[in-house]
């Protein structure tokens, strides 16, 4: 079974990668379990209704050596099809980083470049603590494959930093995954870490969010999801992009993952501005800043 690009598949990721060429995709940005369950799956209130972490049989696991020789195993195919100078951006929690980190480190032709601490400011308390703090943050890795990474600061920034502020999902965006990730934070990590064109890969589709940053801004891109349920909302949420976006495909559909990219078509946007110009996004449209 060949794999194409534009095009998600209803599979186990690690079944569908194993069928992709080495150093196939340019990007790697993908959410996997966080084995939320190993650390408490149930928080009682006294009073009020018991808090559960049990977000759906995709992040179980009998226990934490499961849940690592998993993303040991996960963490090699992706090192594997990324392109030379490619880079992967993986989400986690604190819990299990030092872990990861050395899965990615383990491969010499990798660098773990940083660890990005998204910071949701208005993230809902889920309990009361006698002792300890709320969770507002996740954790983003991010590493690359060679000497070269493409790498695009914002033009108004000299340096970015590795705390990110935002909201989180806004409830306009939101389609019922537990853990769906902003659009405009996922669209920060492809904006950086990719050109027009480029293969980017999601391991952990989910409801599609990967892939509807793809679409509008003009790259290719490839996924799986394992749930039915949230494979068809991420088909949904693809098909409603394509006829909604403005920027044409940058390459045919179903074109075949590997071959060598075309050079990038030049689309416009509503007011004839290239798509190799500096767009600037609709403050009115634009749901939050996310700080460099």
């Amino acid at each position: 079974m060949k794999m194409e690009t534009n095009k998600i598949y209803n599979m186990d990721c690690l079944e569908g990668m194993k069928q992709l060429p080495d150093g196939s995709v340019d990007l790697i940005v993908t959410d996997p379990p966080y084995f939320n369950q190993g650390t408490k799956p149930k928080y009682s209130r006294k009073g009020k209704k018991d808090v559960e972490t049990n977000f759906g049989s995709w992040d179980k696991f009998e226990t934490d050596e499961d849940y690592l020789e998993f993303m040991k195993e996960m963490i090699k195919e992706m090192c594997r099809v990324l392109k030379e100078d490619g880079s992967l951006w993986v989400f986690t929690n604190d819990r299990y980083i030092s872990y990861l980190r050395h899965y990615i480190r383990a491969f010499e032709d990798m660098t773990y470049a940083s660890t990005i601490i998204w910071h949701k400011y208005n993230s809902p308390p889920r309990f009361i603590m006698k002792a300890g703090f709320i969770s507002s943050k996740e954790i983003i890795m991010f590493a690359y494959k060679g000497k070269n990474p493409t790498f695009n600061k914002p033009k108004d920034f000299k340096e970015m930093l590795d705390v990110w502020i935002t909201t989180q999902t806004p409830a306009k965006e939101r389609t019922g995954h537990p853990t769906q990730k902003p659009l405009s934070l996922i669209k920060k990590l492809i904006d950086t870490s990719s050109n027009p064109n480029f293969i980017v890969l999601d391991c952990f589709m989910g409801s599609g969010t990967t892939a509807v940053v793809c679409i509008q801004t003009g790259r290719n891109f490839i996924g799986y999801e394992i749930n039915k349920e949230y494979y068809d909302i991420a088909v949904g949420r693809i098909q409603s992009a394509k006829s909604q976006t403005l920027l044409s495909q940058p390459s045919a559909e179903g074109s075949l993952i590997g071959i060598k990219r075309k050079p990038c078509e030049v689309s416009q946007i509503p007011n004839g501005t290239s798509l190799n110009s500096d767009i600037k996004l609709n403050p009115a449209t634009q749901d939050l800043k996310i700080f460099p």
